[in-house]
């Protein structure tokens, strides 16, 4: 499948708006971007920057519990990743979870039912810091409005160990204020 096919698969799962050939591409790149960040050039980029990751929210799942994964890149034809997580994070899988952290739009607009929530607000195109462990992707049915303060957003946890579409956590959102 093309690199196309597989974002239009991912992010055109319930239908909604076409997404432009470049739209994809550039979505792509992002995707493969974040992929290929350390976390030790994320820390680098910190300290350059100035920009600092998100404290802990009270109520909500810490950026740190959601850290402790260890991401393999493996050559295997039907995958790309494999994915250990500690018990914390294994335990979030299918249950109802609160998350606080920086909305990243993949959709114009500014209502939005698509979007990557980080645990740092997105500083420019080519420097963006963080990792699979540092993002959520949200879906919800209700449109959250983007702002550049942070979110925090209730649903319901999902954790993918083998990242097949690139993703290693989604909330499918109920709430967020």
């Amino acid at each position: 499948m093309s690199l196309a096919g597989w974002l239009k698969r991912l992010f055109l799962k319930d239908g909604g708006p076409p997404l432009s050939g470049r739209s994809l591409l550039a979505i792509g790149g992002i995707v493969a971007l974040l992929l290929s960040i350390s976390p030790e050039i994320v820390k680098q980029h910190q300290a350059v920057t100035g920009v600092r990751h998100l404290e802990e929210t009270p109520g909500s799942v810490p950026w740190t519990t959601l850290e402790k994964v260890d991401i393999n890149y493996i050559t295997d034809k039907n995958r790309l990743f494999s994915v250990e997580a500690q018990p914390e994070v294994l335990t979030l899988n299918g249950k109802s979870a609160r998350v606080t952290g920086f909305i990243t739009p993949l959709e114009p607009g500014t209502q939005l039912r698509k979007f990557i929530l980080a645990r740092t607000p997105p500083t420019c195109f080519f420097c963006v810091p963080g990792t699979p462990a540092n993002m959520v992707y949200v879906e919800t049915a209700n449109p959250v409005a983007y702002k550049q303060e942070p979110v925090t957003v209730e649903g319901i946890f999902s954790f993918d160990s083998d990242m097949t579409d690139g993703i290693l956590y989604r909330l499918r959102a109920t709430s967020a204020e």
